[in-house]
């Protein structure tokens, strides 16, 4: 951990601690489930090949004072405002401060990837993206356990983690959190586009406050099919 005088904490999470459900990546090639996918002894072989390649980083930095305005769908961190849209306002509505983080798997990821593609495989190339994106999305499990280990002590609660360009959260909104973070932390850089390198990478807002909560995600109202969340384009 590296905290300095800006509340930043980075961290280097070891592999092994992270925690990666095969079963995610099955379920978005459109398998009901584990036992039914036909490559699963390649999908365990490519994951434990990428496991000895990425490079966890991740970091977060606490903004002390936070509002949020669920009817206009905004959350205002110090002059800055943040239009996350009303789903995600409906779970950060009593928050009194914000913790934003990013993370990374590593651009080593991306090198090899680059040469899978030059073998012309789209399925290793697929299979590969589905476990970088499954790798990413453990990393942002693990910092926000680590975001509300150190809240839990002060009795405040933590609500769930969510990230620009998921329920309705444009996705261009990814430059106002980088612009918390000193530039390059965790090798992270944000394009133009809004695109993150390397591209296995993730960001986004945890609310904090003494009546915030844990709910559910609301996939149900949500219309992006893309997102980890929702299971609900399972068809195999």
């Amino acid at each position: 951990m590296i905290p300095n005088k800006k509340k930043l904490f980075q961290y280097y999470p070891d592999v092994d601690s992270l925690q990666v459900d095969l079963e995610n990546i099955v379920q978005v090639t459109g398998y009901k489930n584990i036992k039914s996918f036909p490559y699963l002894s390649f999908l365990e072989k490519l994951y434990s090949e990428l496991k000895d390649i990425i490079s966890p980083q991740c970091a977060y930095v606490v903004i002390p004072t936070a509002k949020c305005n669920s009817k206009n769908g905004e959350v205002l961190i110090n002059d800055i405002v943040l239009k996350t849209g009303k789903i995600i306002t409906s779970s950060l509505n009593d928050i009194s401060k914000a913790a934003f983080f990013i993370g990374t798997v590593g651009g080593d990821f991306d090198n090899w990837l680059e040469e899978k593609k030059k073998q012309e495989d789209p399925f290793v190339e697929y299979l590969a993206s589905l476990i970088g994106s499954e790798f990413a999305e453990s990393i942002a499990k693990w910092i926000h356990e680590k975001i509300e280990e150190q809240f839990a002590k002060d009795q405040l609660g933590c609500s769930n983690r969510y990230s620009p360009g998921y329920c309705g959260w444009d996705v261009n909104e990814q430059k106002k959190i980088f612009g918390f973070f000193p530039k390059d932390t965790c090798g992270i850089t944000l394009m133009e586009s809004s695109l993150m390198l390397p591209i296995k990478s993730v960001s986004g807002i945890v609310g904090i406050g003494e009546k915030v909560e844990w709910k559910d995600y609301l996939c149900d109202i949500c219309n992006v099919q893309f997102c980890y969340k929702n299971r609900r384009s399972v068809l195999i």
